[in-house]
């Protein structure tokens, strides 16, 4: 991650903020997470779905890892790692579907 971050300001600043999308036009499973978790921030529902309904899902996991962190209770469940692989999938299936359909990415 902290290799991500340093990359970020430059990645973030040119043309397109993807480099998978950058580079073969194809969204990645994270395109729009970004305004999504801010949309749902703000409470605009409306428009993280839009993004990607998965932003209200990070949401609300950042919420819950925080209240249970906060009662020394943080315990990851042993199906979590299993969680991950289909999440990236609809995630993806997400965003090549609004590639698909015409929708912005």
């Amino acid at each position: 991650m902290l290799g991500i971050g340093l990359l970020l300001p430059v990645v973030a600043n040119g043309p397109v903020g993807c480099l998978l999308r950058a580079t073969t036009g194809i969204p990645c499973p994270a395109c729009g997470m970004t305004r999504a978790v801010v949309s749902t921030l703000h409470g605009d529902l409306a428009a993280s779905i839009g993004y990607s309904p998965f932003g209200i899902v990070f949401v609300a996991a950042a919420i819950a890892l925080l209240v249970s962190w906060k009662w020394k209770s943080v315990r990851v469940p042993a199906w979590f790692p299993w969680l991950l692989a289909p999440l990236a999938a609809a995630m993806w299936a997400f965003q090549l579907w609004k590639l698909a359909t015409g929708r912005p990415v």
